[in-house]
């Protein structure tokens, strides 16, 4: 502990110290500091993204849907071909779903352990952030770029999230900067170590998220080639060791699939990754300016600096290479992205590295003179905190939480530390105290990003857990449990096995099309002649999907076990409820009107999970 201590003054002293100058230090030089300066944001960035990584419930869908598929991988065994509530699932690629598996076999089925590998990611990518900038710039602009990178909002975010987006993000960029690290190296054996190294991460970034793991990469360098007039380094890429490395990885999984399911080529490659891109199919278009607009808030607080950080890179003659290789790195992701006609705000996180780097080399650079652009940075950081300061006020008014008043808490504590940081940021700003003001705006991302992460279990109205935790006391083997007209991601997950699912396919339909007489996906009158037979049924539903069943089935019987903000857990028959230390049974009244907000039956004394997969 003394050793960490000291570690960590010594490098916020070196942060902090006014003589550090702007100079280019030689690559031996970096090396006595490197490797300290390493092992540091490797201490720091896992510590604070490791803080309440488990107090909140698997967000619905996507971390739902891919622990799910991953639990059912060690289910059966069966780590070729992804399913989902065991159906076919072959929207993406098993490297992450590997991952998962490999969390749960360690750690179990606990939200912290699922989210171990998009934290490892995060931190990988902030330290592949440093080496690049430590590389081709100087240890300051590392530490800028580093701190600027892990402390914006979207990429903390995603580092707290089991998702697929921060791991192929990270992918592509060490991708990225293997072979452009190849292509400038001069021994022919490191050389060749380089691109080999580009070559496995692209095939594992391909056995991510498909395609773009190799065609970004490959289109970026080529770019870059082209307007530097560099085509000669061409000849430096050991082009067939590269394809060797690549296809040794990628191959076998896709031949293998492609040999048990013949269906499998086409759907992935034709309609998940062309059609999806250049077509509506998957009901995600937004404006063009949509990723401006997730830039400026995903990249908060240093997204205020963003422009006037390229505009410097473009003008500025010093590593002017390094520079536009950075610039294409960024436009070239984020333009691919804007005319897709599928968009979601997590696609766009591959630009975050490069955008760091180069607003680190703003800030670093101009850290001791109140430039134009660092005041009206400043003026945008006073502006966009205002605009979430007063989102965060009025937000418990018009937004459905699931606990109204610790969430109401927690939403004027945010607020509470966007303007306190404000205030600060700005009397030091305002006093040329440049640095440390980038300190405390530094400080306030992470403390506002840390808070934020305590407020999600009583802002997530979305979660079924409540509702699976309080069916998993209940449940015998002999009953049966439904998902009415929804598909929820995290209640096989949380109840640990597959569940029917009635009168919904959704993302669900490409496997019932190869499994049509799979007993657990029933039309909406099957359902209705198992919730009226002598089965005892389950059944989790909207609340207003629930009071339409009331209207249209009146002759059933409902009994209301549990509810939430949007969902409520139904059985077809009296259920018994056991209270600590009562021996007298209380049966469920069945409902005959709207469900009261408070007509929810909870036993005290909830029974543990049980501990299988």
């Amino acid at each position: 502990m003394r050793f960490i201590a000291s570690l960590f003054v010594d490098r916020m002293r070196a942060f902090l110290t006014i003589e550090w100058k702007i100079m280019k230090f030689p690559w031996q030089r970096k090396q006595s500091y490197l490797w300290k300066d390493l092992l540091f944001f490797t201490l720091g960035i896992a510590i604070v993204y490791c803080l309440f990584l488990g107090s909140y419930a698997l967000i619905a869908p996507d971390e739902a849907r891919y622990c799910e598929i991953a639990r059912e991988m060690l289910v059966h065994h069966n780590f070729i071909v992804p399913r989902l509530n065991d159906l076919l699932y072959f929207e993406k690629p098993p490297f992450f779903y590997w991952i998962q598996a490999l969390a749960i076999y360690l750690f179990g089925l606990h939200e912290w352990g699922l989210r171990i590998g998009s934290v490892c990611f995060g931190v990988i990518g902030g330290l592949a952030t440093y080496v690049f900038a430590n590389r081709f710039y100087d240890r300051r602009v590392a530490i800028y770029s580093t701190l600027i990178l892990t402390s914006s909002l979207l990429y903390f975010g995603l580092a707290h999230y089991a998702s697929i987006d921060m791991t192929v993000s990270v992918l592509i960029a060490i991708t990225l900067i293997s072979a452009f690290f190849g292509l400038l190296e001069e021994q022919t054996k490191k050389r060749m170590g380089l691109i080999a190294l580009a070559a496995c991460f692209s095939a594992l970034a391909v056995l991510t998220k498909g395609l773009i793991g190799i065609v970004f990469p490959g289109l970026i360098l080529l770019l870059w080639l082209l307007l530097t007039q560099q085509w000669r380094l061409i000849r430096k890429w050991d082009i067939p060791l590269a394809i060797v490395v690549f296809l040794i990885i990628t191959l076998p999984w896709h031949i293998a699939l492609q040999l048990q399911h013949p269906q499998f080529f086409h759907f992935y490659f034709i309609q998940q990754q062309f059609s999806r891109y250049a077509s509506l199919s998957a009901s995600r278009y937004e404006p063009f300016y949509f990723y401006s607009v997730v830039m400026l808030l995903g990249f908060f607080p240093w997204s205020a600096f963003l422009v006037q950080s390229m505009r410097h890179a473009w003008i500025s003659k010093d590593n002017r290479s390094i520079d536009l290789f950075l610039i294409i790195w960024f436009f070239t992701i984020f333009i691919f992205f804007s005319f897709s006609q599928s968009q979601l705000i997590p696609y766009i996180l591959p630009v975050f590295i490069p955008a760091a780097i180069l607003t680190g080399k703003y800030l670093a650079t101009f850290e001791a003179k109140k430039t134009t652009g660092l005041k009206i940075g400043a003026f945008i950081v006073l502006l966009l905190i205002g605009v979430l300061a007063t989102y965060l006020f009025i937000a418990p008014y018009f937004y459905p939480l699931s606990n109204p008043q610790q969430a109401q808490f927690w939403f004027i504590l945010l607020t509470v530390i966007l303007v306190v940081t404000a205030l600060f940021f700005f009397c030091l700003f305002w006093r040329s105290r440049l640095k440390v003001a980038f300190l405390v705006l530094l400080v306030g991302a992470f403390l506002f990003e840390v808070s934020m992460l305590n407020a999600i279990p009583y802002v997530d109205h979305q979660s079924i857990k409540p509702l699976a935790m309080q069916l998993h006391t209940l449940i015998k083997p002999s009953d049966r449990i439904v998902n009415y007209r929804h598909y929820n991601q995290d209640l096989p997950f949380y109840l640990r096995q597959r569940v029917i699912v009635a009168d919904c396919t959704n993302e669900l339909d490409f496997g019932v099309k190869f499994a049509p007489f799979a007993s657990w996906m029933i039309s909406n009158q099957a359902f209705w002649e198992l919730w009226n037979s002598n089965q005892r049924v389950f059944a989790v539903t909207r609340i207003d999907d629930y009071s339409e069943m009331k209207k249209t089935h009146s002759q059933s019987r409902f009994y209301v076990i549990g509810q939430t903000q949007r969902n409520v857990l139904l059985c077809n028959r009296a259920v018994v409820i056991f209270e600590k230390a009562v021996t007298s049974e209380k049966a469920v009244i069945p409902a005959k009107a709207v469900i009261p907000a408070k007509a929810v039956i909870l036993a005290k004394a909830v029974i543990p999970a049980k501990a299988g997969i």
